[in-house]
C-alpha cells in the first residue's frame, strides 16, 4: 500500500518537476531542485510512526499535537554532495546527521 502511494505521488510530480527543470537558468534550477528535495523529505517524515501528545502551553492551554515514537537521525552521504541535509535540517532543527564518506 505505502510502495503504491509513494509511486503514485512520484508519478504525479515528474511530470510537473521536469518540466520545470529543463531548459531553466542556473537560479531556478537551484530554486526548485531545493523544493523538490523538500517535498521529498516531508513526505518521509510523514511516513515515520508517531504518537499522539497533549502539551500545555506557556498560557496554560492544553494543545493536542503529534510527536515522532523514536528519537530520529539522518545519515548525510558525502559523495552526493549533501543534497538534502539542509532540508532535513529546515524540516527537523534538532535533528542529529551523521556523515558516510
Amino acid at each position: 500500500m505505502v510502495k503504491k502511494a509513494l509511486t503514485t505521488l512520484m508519478a504525479k510530480m515528474s511530470s510537473y518537476w521536469s518540466v520545470l527543470i529543463r531548459d531553466t537558468d542556473h537560479s531556478d534550477f537551484v530554486f526548485y531542485a531545493d523544493r523538490l528535495i523538500r517535498l521529498v523529505i516531508e513526505e518521509g517524515l510523514n511516513r515515520l510512526p508517531y504518537t499522539n501528545v497533549v502539551v500545555e502551553t506557556p498560557a496554560g492551554v492544553p494543545y493536542e499535537g503529534i510527536a515522532f515514537c523514536r528519537g530520529n537521525c539522518g545519515v548525510s552521504i558525502c559523495r552526493s554532495g549533501e543534497a538534502m541535509e539542509q532540508a532535513l535540517r529546515q524540516c527537523c532543527r534538532s535533528i542529529r546527521i551523521g556523515k558516510m564518506l
